[in-house]
């Protein structure tokens, strides 16, 4: 795969994690997200038709975006992206040719 170029993250996106500390007054876990980081990214739609989905569909059945960035330790599907407003959940993370130069995170909006 080439290099990431930087005008290529031209989108600015929120990573997120739960925050598993927080409780309901009965002691339900209530699901509240905390901001883990913001980071420059490419967000891309998966296309419907041709070879891109495919290989989305080899991946994981429900892809319908790849969130590219820089890497970033730690970032599992636990977490979620926001981005202008739409969440997308992380369904698979990818170390591009294992260097940690830069992640592809697979994800479905979530509606």
């Amino acid at each position: 795969m080439k290099p990431l170029r930087a005008g290529k993250l031209r989108h600015r996106v929120t990573i997120e994690e739960a925050n598993p500390e927080t409780v309901s007054a009965d002691g339900q876990p209530l699901p509240q997200w905390v901001t883990l980081t913001e980071r420059w990214a490419s967000v891309e739609p998966i296309e419907t038709s041709g070879r891109e989905y495919l290989r989305a569909q080899a991946i994981q059945a429900d892809v319908t975006h790849t969130v590219t960035l820089r890497y970033l330790v730690g970032v599992t599907p636990k977490n979620r992206v926001q981005h202008k407003g739409r969440m997308l959940e992380i369904q698979s993370v990818s170390d591009i040719e294992e260097r940690g130069r830069m992640l592809v995170l697979f994800c479905k909006e979530k509606v």
